[in-house]
């Protein structure tokens, strides 16, 4: 797993990517609902409510930012944050 972050303009993107990982793309479209129950049998080895995603999803959005998620076989998945970059008192709209 690799972790990194770079300033894009007056942006912050922070990217994590999980070579172990492939999600299936009916897992991708539907793993940012809230609160979605996705059979992970092959990772974890049980079902589950996946909530971290769409917490963290929500929590960028309330901050002006984006999360993507790229899930490609073989080659893992990666999640992308990007947050605005905010100086002061500003607060972003949106």
């Amino acid at each position: 797993m690799t972790l990194t972050a770079a300033r894009e303009g007056t942006n912050l993107a922070i990217i994590t990517h999980d070579t172990a990982l492939h999600l299936p793309p009916e897992a991708v479209a539907n793993m940012l609902d809230p609160f979605p129950r996705l059979e992970n049998s092959p990772v974890r080895g049980y079902e589950g409510w996946e909530v971290g995603l769409p917490l963290v999803r929500r929590y960028v959005e309330l901050h002006g930012g984006t999360l993507e998620t790229t899930s490609l076989p073989g080659q893992g998945t990666t999640f992308r944050v990007v947050l605005p970059i905010v100086r002061g008192s500003q607060v972003p709209t949106g």
